[in-house]
């Protein structure tokens, strides 16, 4: 019934509730980004606990994030079809295609681009911070296990080296018994 309701909607209805989509996207991308945040800070001040609640609060975020963009990306290609420019509907995710459609409506449509320009900078953001987390994590995670190997050394075995690979005069033995067998 949605779609009904979709279909027979004019230009400028469209483009009303293209914006509205916009905006709440925009919404859901500065929840992310503050959870992103918060998982900095809790990496930064080892706080597990924290951690996992602010992971647990983000994963709903997300979902909606997700369904979001799928509305967005839907309501562009209704666009698209509307104003006869239906082969834009296959790179609907591509950036540059809004901008392209917009064009076609023949719409003032300055304020529907710098939404999209506001929503590419906060994805630029949660990527970069994204991947400042996971080197924090990933930092975390080899300093604890050089901290559990000093403290626990385990006495290396006369075969394995201590990178794990066999000795050269292990790997002969072995050779041997397996050229007998």
């Amino acid at each position: 019934m949605d779609t009904e309701k979709n279909n027979n909607l004019d230009i400028p209805e469209r483009l009303y509730r293209l914006h509205q989509l916009m905006e709440k996207e925009i919404c859901l991308q500065r929840e992310v980004l503050s959870t992103l945040q918060e998982e900095q800070m809790c990496l930064l001040e080892n706080d597990s606990a924290e951690l996992k609640l602010v992971l647990a609060k983000r994963e709903p975020i997300l979902e909606q994030l997700t369904q979001s963009r799928d509305r967005r990306i839907k309501m562009i290609g209704e666009l698209a079809i509307a104003v006869g420019q239906s082969h834009l509907c296959n790179k609907l995710d591509d950036e540059s295609s809004l901008g392209i459609l917009l064009d076609c409506t023949g719409v003032e449509s300055i304020e529907l681009l710098l939404l999209r320009d506001q929503m590419l900078a906060l994805l630029d953001k949660m990527k970069a911070l994204t991947i400042r987390n996971n080197y924090l994590l990933e930092s975390k995670i080899t300093s604890t296990k050089d901290l559990i190997q000093s403290l626990n050394p385990k006495p290396v075995h006369p075969t394995y080296n201590k990178y794990g690979t066999q000795q050269s005069h292990a790997k002969k033995t072995v050779m041997m018994i397996n050229q007998e067998v």
